[in-house]
């Protein structure tokens, strides 16, 4: 389930009572991205904090409390990744997968696309290293969509970030859009003031 607000630069979009929290910045943001996990993802969850909580509450030598203590933490990991938040604002996007993800400045954006990728995570749906440089942030419901983010961090090095979203192609012209309202402001801010006419002698 997938819920995006887009404005335009004089209206912000509105944040949710998260987003507000843990996303909030002086920039405005132009989107806010709010991706829901599909119901496999809980499910799944609540189902392997079950086993954990029977099986040690049927082994003596683990127990009931280890049991509870075990599957309270596969219940949390599962909240954890059931919502993938992206917010894009006129300087940067500011990616929160749980309390996890990257801040990517506009004017470091390479290229931007909508993709459909044949790469899971080792752990299905979560946060995952790919090669060198690259990291997928997969989300369950999105089917191998994703945008597709190259851009280089502060020491010059390329990164290579897939974000997960079934609406993958809104969001990657929003950003696209975005970046293009950036750099023609960084260029307008570079240009240099005119010269005062001359008064009459």
């Amino acid at each position: 389930m997938s819920e995006k607000q887009s404005s335009s630069e004089s209206t912000p979009a509105k944040l949710d009572l998260y987003a507000a929290k843990y996303m909030a910045s002086d920039s405005p943001a132009v989107v806010l991205s709010k991706t829901r996990a599909s119901w496999q993802a809980p499910a799944f969850g609540s189902a392997t904090a079950l086993f954990i909580l029977l099986w040690c509450a049927t082994h003596a030598s683990l127990g009931l409390p280890l049991g509870l203590l075990l599957s309270a933490g596969v219940l949390l990991l599962s909240l954890f990744f059931a919502v993938l938040r992206i917010k894009v604002t006129p300087e940067f996007i500011d990616v929160h997968y749980g309390l996890l993800g990257p801040k990517i400045p506009l004017e470091a954006i390479e290229t931007v696309e909508a993709v459909t990728h044949g790469r899971d995570s080792w752990l299905r749906w979560g946060i995952s290293p790919l090669s060198r440089g690259e990291w997928l942030y997969s989300i369950a419901g999105d089917e191998g969509r994703a945008v597709k983010i190259v851009w280089r961090d502060a020491g010059g090095r390329r990164r290579t970030h897939y974000l997960g979203s079934p609406d993958h192609q809104a969001l990657a012209s929003s950003i696209r859009a975005a970046q293009r309202l950036a750099l023609e402001d960084k260029d307008l801010h570079a240009l240099p003031a005119s010269n005062e006419p001359s008064q009459p002698g």
